[in-house]
């Protein structure tokens, strides 16, 4: 594992990783994780997310880890 990135080695699906990633969100926004946190935790989960975009209401932009573009419900 690469210990900068704590990309999770496992076999869930990109659904169940968009899942958990947006679960994960919806703590932060709830105030339960610091984005410190979240962003660890959307990064183990393959995604990069820039927390300093817009706020547009109930979604996040973020890259997945194949270079993919994906909006993220919070």
């Amino acid at each position: 594992i690469n210990k900068g990135k704590h990309l999770m080695e496992t076999n869930y699906t990109t659904d169940e990783r968009i899942e958990a990633a947006e679960s994960a969100l919806y703590n932060w926004v709830c105030g339960n994780l610091t984005t410190k946190n979240v962003k660890h935790q959307c990064e183990a989960l393959g995604f990069t997310i820039d927390f300093r975009q817009a706020d547009i209401g109930a979604w996040v932009q973020a890259t997945y880890s194949d270079g993919s573009a994906i909006t993220l419900e919070v």
